[in-house]
C-alpha cells in the first residue's frame, strides 16, 4: 500500500473539497455521501468525513466511491500518472 499512502491518499485529501463542490449534484457523489455516514451531510461535513476516513484508510463504501472518482479525475487531467 505504499503508493496509496504516499501518493493517492494525500491527493484525495487535497482535492476533496474542490471535487465535492464541483460534483455535489452528481448522482454517484450524492449516493456516496449518503453512505459516508448514516446521516445527511452538507458539503463541509462530507469534506471532513472524506479527509478523516482517508487518513484512517477506512473501507467505507461511500469513501471508496469518492476516492475512485477523484483518482479518475486526477489520472484524466494528468495530476496522477500510472507507474
Amino acid at each position: 500500500m505504499p503508493k496509496q499512502a504516499e501518493t493517492l491518499f494525500p491527493y484525495v485529501t487535497k482535492q476533496a473539497e474542490d471535487f465535492l463542490k464541483t460534483h455535489w449534484e452528481n448522482d454517484a457523489v450524492k449516493e456516496a455521501v449518503k453512505i459516508l455516514k448514516d446521516s445527511e451531510l452538507d458539503l463541509a461535513g462530507a469534506t471532513t468525513a472524506v479527509k478523516e476516513f482517508t487518513e484512517q484508510n477506512s473501507e467505507n463504501k461511500g469513501l471508496k466511491t469518492i476516492q475512485g472518482l477523484i483518482y479518475k479525475k486526477g489520472y484524466e487531467n494528468g495530476d496522477l500518472k500510472a507507474q
